[in-house]
């Protein structure tokens, strides 16, 4: 919600302007893509008639699903409430707490307050499919909406939740392992309170809501372990057809009017939460990061919107969210919402920043908004787009009047110092020249007129009445230098090779081969590992730069951006040998003895000589070894062969020498000695 700088003044600003106040169910989202880095020579920066090329349209299923009507129907159990009390509901409205605009209140529901007590209520039935299937329905009378605190005992993976008002033709159906999920988010981030294992279902307009559990064939009832012990009661109106009042103030612009805003306005969402029964409005936008291949949900608003885990699963965002037509009262047809919650990454008061990944992927058409570190100058024009007390979407523009050092206080309110030294500045003073701020804006991003955004909304003291009175926006820079660049910023690593080698440089995690491709982008922290590789004659000399040794492995932690070079020197670079010479080959009836004398080495050492003997219709035959002489078997007797002999070292192999004629061992022939020759 809205907050007075430096007074104690409600950020409830409107109040709930009685009960005219609109919430509408479907916000907007427009901006600009990625801008920004803290290196302006590394922005990468898109004229804003050219930033629709940029938009990043997301396809997933979201997490809940509108389904056709199934029939027949399992007839609910149904629990009335009482009316609430108009005294508990004047309270809200004139109260005024700081903090977000309260939407809802929350109501015990007394039936069904422990897992027996629900469990006696759940009247199971079979369904054709084999299974079975159950339904309660809660009454809260004047209610213009209902969400279900759903305490999670034990739950099926495999059951199935919808959520339909009476005689509705459709429902919202969502997977209990999207309930699983987000309770177990809620757990790991430390809370494994009675609040922290509750699923707040979707809004479901009407003062009735129906929850059916449909379990599949082989589970059994048994193992569905829940409660439903509280509701949260809307009482500002949500369906579309009933914003012909308008909720904001009049001195609010139509953002549809705006054309050279649109991209922005689909990046800002409305989005709508439960905490501790009750039911809150602000605004948020979609992010994006460096990677302008990547389509992560990254969706910012105010801590003061939401600070925990607890808070971030129970998220519904509300996209394109506008005027059908410039200053219409009709809401553009396209209009989604989109439940699912959100997993919180980053909350800090300092700044008023909480930053979120939403848990499912937004419409097709959504922008990713643009944004930028560099700090702005005084008087620089600024831009707002944002949802006031729940509107269709309003813009506002205005001027930076001052860098603003403010804290936040224990009891919600803040309080705010103007200071020349932006380095101890969290937040922005603006000025409205046109358009202000409301309850329900919180949270909403603050443009520069290059279209990128710079902060986000705490609080302020604009009215129509008082139009020019400063709001107060967090500083993006300082959220993104404290934390968000971890998700936000991708770091640049170059690689060079030098000396008088060649080699290349590969890295482990996919991006590095240096070769062809020696910059890549990282996200921060993100752990590389380099690997060089010499060529055939060269030898890896070491690293300079991030990199320092001669081991041929690095490890790198990319906090920033990183240069690296590879340096690769030419070995002593041997020559093949040259050949050698045959001397003498003597031959035995299957085998040859070849005797030689080698030639050069050609600067690196004889690895073998080869010798081999062949000869027509013949198998050749070879021997080696690494010195004279070599024994060449397997020969076939009286053949005659042809032998060869060379010599191999590191960098190859001889020319063979001369071939060495071997003639086919002679035959021997018995000769009688002369002294045995018989006479006549």
């Amino acid at each position: 919600m809205k907050f007075m700088a430096g007074v104690q003044r409600s950020s409830l600003r409107r109040g709930l302007a009685t009960l005219g106040l609109v919430l509408v169910v479907a916000v907007s989202a427009h901006g600009a893509t990625f801008s920004g880095t803290e290196t302006p020579s590394l922005a990468a920066r898109a004229e804003p008639e050219t930033m629709d090329s940029f938009s990043r349209a997301l396809t997933a299923a979201p997490t809940h699903l509108l389904r056709p009507r199934r029939e027949p129907r399992p007839q609910p159990a149904v629990v009335a409430l009482d009316r609430l009390p108009a005294e508990n509901l004047a309270r809200v409205l004139s109260v005024r707490l700081p903090g977000p605009l309260q939407i809802g209140l929350g109501r015990s529901i007394a039936a069904l307050q422990s897992f027996s007590e629900t469990a006696g209520m759940l009247v199971w039935q079979s369904t054709p499919q084999g299974g079975k299937i159950a339904a309660i329905g809660v009454v809260s009378p004047d209610a213009l909406g209902l969400r279900f605190g759903i305490l999670v005992g034990k739950l099926p993976a495999a059951a199935v939740l919808r959520f339909y008002a009476a005689g509705s033709d459709t429902a919202v159906e969502v997977s209990a392992q999207t309930v699983l999920d987000m309770v177990a988010s809620n757990r790991e981030a430390g809370d494994d309170s009675d609040a922290g294992r509750t699923y707040w279902s979707p809004v479901v307009e009407g003062a009735t809501t129906v929850i059916e559990i449909e379990l599949p064939a082989g589970i059994e009832v048994r193992d569905v372990n829940i409660a439903l012990p509280q509701v949260s009661h809307l009482f500002a109106p949500l369906h579309s057809k009933r914003v012909s009042e308008r909720a904001s103030s009049t001195c609010n612009l139509d953002v549809t009017c705006q054309a050279a805003w649109s991209n922005e306005s689909k990046a800002v969402a409305r989005m709508i939460f439960s905490s501790a029964g009750g039911s809150y409005l602000c605004s948020g936008t979609l992010l994006s990061d460096k990677d302008l291949s990547s389509s992560i949900p990254y969706f910012l608003t105010a801590n003061h919107c939401i600070s925990t885990q607890t808070e971030a699963s129970s998220l519904e965002t509300y996209w394109f969210y506008h005027a059908s037509a410039c200053n219409s009262s009709t809401p553009y047809s396209a209009a989604r919402e989109l439940a699912g919650g959100a997993t919180l990454l980053y909350a800090n008061a300092d700044t008023d920043t909480s930053f979120m990944r939403l848990n499912s992927s937004p419409p097709v058409g959504v922008v990713f908004a643009g944004w930028d570190t560099n700090l702005p100058a005084i008087g620089s024009a600024v831009t707002s787009i944002h949802h006031p007390s729940g509107d269709l979407q309003k813009i506002s523009f205005g001027t930076l009047d001052a860098y603003q050092d403010c804290l936040a206080g224990s009891d919600g309110y803040y309080s705010c110092e103007s200071t020349v030294s932006p380095s101890v500045a969290n937040h922005y003073q603006i000025a409205w020249s046109s358009g202000i701020t409301e309850g329900g804006s919180s949270g909403s991003a603050l443009f520069l007129n290059t279209h990128y955004l710079i902060g986000t909304l705490h609080g302020g003291q604009s009215y129509c009445s008082t139009p020019h009175d400063p709001d107060d926006y967090g500083r993006f820079d300082r959220a993104f230098s404290a934390a968000l660049y971890q998700w936000l910023n991708k770091t640049d690593l170059l690689l060079t090779r030098s000396g008088s080698g060649e080699g290349s440089v590969s890295s482990t995690t996919a991006g590095i081969d240096c070769g062809t491709d020696c910059h890549e982008s990282y996200y921060h922290s993100e752990s590389v590992t380099l690997i060089a590789t010499p060529a055939r004659g060269s030898s890896f000399a070491g690293w300079s730069g991030a990199c320092k040794g001669t081991s041929s492995s690095c490890v790198l932690s990319m906090n920033t951006a990183q240069s690296v070079t590879a340096s690769f020197n030419l070995s002593s670079v041997p020559r093949i040998p040259t050949s050698p010479t045959i001397t003498a080959i003597s031959r035995g009836q299957t085998s040859a003895t070849i005797r030689f004398s080698p030639g050069s080495d050609g600067g690196a050492p004889i690895l073998r000589f080869l010798a081999t003997c062949s000869a027509p219709g013949q198998s050749p035959a070879t021997a080696s070894g690494t010195a004279s002489p070599l024994t060449v078997s397997g020969l076939t007797r009286n053949v005659a062969y042809l032998c060869t002999l060379i010599a191999q070292n590191a960098a190859g192999s001889s020319v063979a020498s001369a071939a060495f004629a071997v003639a086919a061992e002679p035959v021997k022939v018995n000769v009688l000695p002369a002294w045995l020759i018989l006479l006549d």
